[in-house]
């Protein structure tokens, strides 16, 4: 993992050093983490589900635990 300003920089590094870089890109990291209540846990994760169905849709982070 690298820091934000230098992903460029670590990609064009590890390329020079013989690396194979499929993709470089930026990724959410939660901290911290959302109670769901049992009796909303149905609902949200269909929404997320439904979410990542959709073609504009091409990442869905979720931070609950």
């Amino acid at each position: 993992m690298t820091g934000t300003k230098e992903l460029d920089a670590t990609a064009r590094a590890l390329k020079a050093a013989g690396w194979n870089v499929v993709a470089s890109e930026f990724r959410y990291i939660a901290k911290n983490f959302t109670e769901v209540p049992e009796e909303h846990r149905k609902q949200v994760l269909d929404f997320l589900n439904a979410l990542d169905d959709h073609d504009d849709v091409h990442h869905v982070y979720a931070a609950m635990k």
